[in-house]
């Protein structure tokens, strides 16, 4: 509701990439844990391509680049939990394109 955190050390949020979407690559100093919770495609992490589709779960690692590919001609959706509130709150937090 607030746009904030949903704990105060993890954030939760769900992404949807609409059919043949390539996210812009980037990187920032937390961990992400995803969970494909709808769909199929790819997500690129230095350079290292992760085919993924629903049910699977994976990890980027802190300062790692990279972007999210949906192969499907249908909507995927990803769920993660992220740690950047705690690097946040550690002034440690840091993003950048990749």
């Amino acid at each position: 509701m607030t746009g904030g955190a949903t704990l105060p050390t993890f954030a939760c949020e769900l992404q949807m990439l609409t059919p043949n979407l390539k996210t812009k690559a980037h990187k920032h100093l937390s961990t992400t844990i995803y969970q494909v919770f709808k769909g199929k495609g790819a997500t690129v992490v230095d350079g290292e391509r992760l085919e993924w589709s629903e049910g699977d779960i994976f990890v980027v690692p802190p300062w790692t680049a990279h972007h999210h590919e949906n192969q499907a001609s249908d909507d995927s959706v990803l769920y993660s939990m992220d740690d950047w509130p705690a690097m946040k709150a550690l002034a440690l937090y840091r993003e950048e394109e990749a």
